[in-house]
């Protein structure tokens, strides 16, 4: 039964169910149904090349202290060669380093088709403010 009080004076409580009292404004946005695969490209998500860069990285870092140490020390009167082949392995390192790095990031990936897609999703997904009932106490 509906009732409407126009230009009428209330001296009793009126019951209005479902009216929306301690009223709230949400801003909603349409979610991203993450799959599986999905989940899994993410979590393992670095690529080949990355790994290998990282790993190798660390190799150079290593063979670059020891060369350090060898070059140091002259400084307390030891003679210690630094062969050229020495440098050799060095820059090697230090090329196929760069390299991989650079191409982890031009080649494209599971991980980062899987970002993309969410990215695109958020960026592209409109947003709607809407009122949403509080919590009354």
């Amino acid at each position: 039964m509906n009732k409407i009080f126009e230009n009428k004076v209330i001296t009793h409580t009126v019951v209005v169910p479902d009216a929306l009292t301690d009223a709230s404004v949400a801003t909603l946005q349409a979610d991203y149904s993450l799959t599986a695969v999905e989940f899994e490209h993410i979590k393992h998500g670095r690529h080949f090349f990355y790994t290998l860069a990282h790993g190798l990285l660390l190799i150079t870092i290593g063979y670059g202290i020891n060369l350090g140490a060898k070059a140091s020390s002259v400084v307390f009167g030891v003679d210690q060669k630094i062969y050229f082949g020495e440098w050799i392995a060095f820059s090697v390192g230090a090329f196929f380093t760069i390299a991989f790095f650079t191409l982890s990031f031009f080649v494209s990936s599971d991980h980062k088709k899987v970002m993309k897609d969410i990215k695109d999703h958020f960026k592209n997904s409109p947003k709607r403010k809407q009122l949403v009932r509080g919590i009354s106490e």
